[in-house]
């Protein structure tokens, strides 16, 4: 799937190349920085890079920015959504929108907002079907769902496991892809007060659920 979507790439015009440098120095030296915040920073340039080639025609940098991403977008896809199946096709159409438009994107920078934004709107394209099939099949997505059991993971994953999918989600893309409260707030469509809210009472049911 992930190389069917990197061939979905256009091949680049003369308008379209762009340099393969990053152009942007050396990173900062940071120290005393959290573990999860550095290795953030290093996915965020590696993302960036890759992007770049992608944008320059590399199908190689373009299959392996979707092998990066593609981990995470499954796990937010599945909280919110019931049927695992559905979840990894809007995945897979997510990815094959990205290979196609990724010389859409103005900044690299931007690409994980940017993703996400495409498979949020995959997410309410399906949803919005789902309830359209409901009445009629119902009763086989309720015997799917009660089939699949998910394996025991770590304290910390079992604990997110154990939230509401919209604290989730909130949780998910601020800790753990890094965007601000205003860009989730525009990305979900709720008010910036939302947010906030949902991330302190899905902070405190974590540490509660931690310190057990």
């Amino acid at each position: 799937m992930l190389q069917r979507a990197a061939r979905a790439s256009p091949s680049p015009g003369r308008a379209g190349r762009r340099k393969n440098s990053v152009g942007r120095g050396e990173p900062k030296t940071v120290e005393q920085r959290p573990l999860d915040r550095m290795q953030r920073d290093s996915e965020q340039i590696l993302t960036e890079w890759l992007v770049l080639h992608a944008q320059s025609g590399s199908p190689e940098a373009l299959e392996q920015l979707l092998k990066l991403w593609y981990p995470k977008l499954r796990r937010y896809a599945s909280r919110q959504m019931r049927d695992p199946e559905a979840a990894k096709d809007v995945v897979q159409e997510t990815l094959l929108a990205a290979a196609k438009r990724i010389r859409q994107l103005d900044d690299p920078a931007a690409f994980p907002k940017w993703l996400y934004r495409i498979l949020q709107r995959r997410l309410v394209d399906h949803l919005r079907a789902q309830i359209r099939r409901r009445r009629y099949d119902a009763p086989a997505a309720a015997a799917d769902s009660s089939a699949a059991t998910p394996e025991a993971g770590t304290p910390l994953e079992d604990a997110l496991a154990s939230l509401a999918a919209e604290s989730y989600r909130i949780v998910h893309l601020h800790y753990l892809i890094g965007l601000s409260v205003k860009e989730i707030s525009s990305l979900i469509e709720v008010p910036e007060g939302t947010v906030k809210s949902r991330l302190h009472s899905a902070r405190a049911q974590l540490r509660n659920l931690l310190t057990e």
